[in-house]
């Protein structure tokens, strides 16, 4: 098990490896609806454990699986 925390940065590389890219206010849509849970850091600066990265990922594929893709670019 990987420990510390990783931010917004590394979420979106993690995603974009996954050959899921999005961008910060995608992140915040998919929170909002949802999607993933929220983060449970700061609203100013969110933090992510490697463990909720890769629950991330995984939840967004699937989310992207089900929905086709995003209307919004």
């Amino acid at each position: 098990m990987t420990s510390g925390v990783f931010s917004k940065q590394y979420l979106q590389e993690a995603l974009k490896k996954a050959n899921l890219p999005c961008g910060y206010a995608t992140i915040l849509r998919y929170e909002r609806d949802g999607v993933i849970p929220k983060s449970t850091s700061s609203m100013t600066m969110r933090l992510y454990s490697q463990e909720e990265i890769i629950a991330i990922v995984s939840l967004i594929k699937i989310y992207k699986e089900h929905h086709g893709r995003s209307k919004t670019l």
